[in-house]
């Protein structure tokens, strides 16, 4: 039998556990919380172990990423991402005359709160009811019966329509700042990490990220498109190259096609060379293969992405104009989808059928009639869009 005592003692020692890269903790399975390479807020997947305790995964969560998040809300909302945890919070929107509504995770507006108005005239009283649901035009309809008892409710709510937009929505687009910038530069020391690189390599990230003080090593690049072979659709993507001749570890995050920002993670870079890419399709949240992105940047264009020097006039917006249509055109699919649903659920309900019964051949000749009376404000709504284009 082999003695086990002459076996080398480094053969024979566990292999130590790494530390959390921002504090002292050993991480343990106990303590490792996976930390996403692409925030799951904005539908990131992909999980690396061994990056932070789960104490620090909680005080950067509720800091770093939860402003990051925040930041990356309107655009969230617009393309009404997929999270691999929870959904979308719901986004307040006004429009430009102060109406307040509300976007929810499926795309659907519905107002922010619930509005009754009285307004006198020289016929009588005009009451204007706007609702988030049926069940709630019922209630504010019922407040009505209570104030008029002569008015017949029964009578009001077939005359109840789905409403939509006719001006302009302001959405307010900020991006950056510390906790953000944190939030970008951890994503590309996860990357970094998952594809065999030390922490300890990413030097000047980590300094960033443990030291309060500590330089914002991040800038925004919009000088020239980074991919070569740019995917017409929606996505996010993280990557990080390491050249040993230059010294220089370099990350590269974007986020909707729209931020584009250049990490310098250190300037002392001995490893091996080393190029890796996760990219991911925020709203399928299908991983995104072959993503060829140009890293060979060299430290005057990391410092130059660091004084702003590498956002020309309009090319923010020209990346915002490749993507803004496909959003618009999702929003286009879902809203026809969700109004062909509520014509058919219109129509069946006023047909005179009741549930369960066969259709009668007069209730069959009613029922594309109806379709088409309750599709009738989606197909104006959208004839008008369009001429306005």
């Amino acid at each position: 039998m082999p003695d086990e005592r002459r076996r080398p003692i480094s053969a024979r020692m566990e292999k130590a556990n790494p530390k959390c890269i921002l504090c002292p903790a050993e991480i343990t399975a106990a303590n490792d919380s996976r930390e996403h390479i692409i925030q799951n807020a904005i539908g990131g997947r992909k999980r690396v172990k061994g990056l932070l305790c789960i104490n620090c995964n909680t005080t950067t969560g509720d800091n770093w990423d939860a402003e990051f998040a925040r930041q990356l809300q309107p655009l969230s909302s617009f393309f009404s991402i997929t999270r691999e945890r929870g959904e979308v919070p719901p986004q307040l929107l006004t429009t430009v005359s102060g109406q307040h509504f509300v976007r929810r995770s499926d795309g659907q507006l519905t107002v922010a709160r619930p509005v009754y108005e009285e307004v006198k005239g020289e016929t009588g009283i005009r009451v204007s009811i706007s609702a988030r649901t049926p069940k709630e035009a019922r209630q504010l309809l019922n407040r009505l019966k209570k104030r008029y008892p002569q008015v017949d409710i029964d009578l009001l709510v077939p005359r109840s329509e789905y409403r939509y937009l006719d001006e302009a929505i302001k959405i307010e687009l900020n991006f950056g700042g510390e906790k953000s910038g944190r939030s970008i530069v951890k994503s590309c020391v996860a990357l970094a990490v998952h594809s065999g690189v030390k922490a300890s390599d990413c030097y000047n990230a980590l300094e960033y990220l443990t030291n309060p003080r500590g330089f914002p090593c991040f800038g925004y690049f919009h000088e020239r498109d980074l991919i070569s072979n740019r995917p017409s659709e929606v996505f996010h993507c993280v990557a990080v190259a390491g050249d040993s001749v230059s010294g220089l570890l370099i990350g590269y995050a974007e986020y909707f096609g729209v931020y584009r920002v250049v990490i310098g993670m250190s300037d002392r870079y001995t490893g091996k060379n080393f190029k890796a890419v996760y990219a991911i399709n925020p709203i399928s949240g299908k991983e995104i293969k072959g993503l060829d992105i140009d890293l060979a940047l060299t430290k005057a264009d990391i410092q130059d992405a660091y004084d702003y020097k590498k956002i020309p006039d309009g090319f923010m917006a020209e990346g915002a104009g490749k993507v803004i249509p496909i959003g618009l055109a999702n929003d286009f699919e879902r809203e026809k989808k969700a109004a062909v649903k509520r014509a058919v659920e219109y129509a069946f309900a006023n047909c005179g059928a009741k549930e369960g019964e066969l259709l009668t051949d007069e209730q069959k000749l009613k029922l594309p009639k109806l379709v088409t009376e309750h599709l009738a404000p989606f197909l104006a709504h959208n004839m008008q869009s369009r001429r306005q284009r």
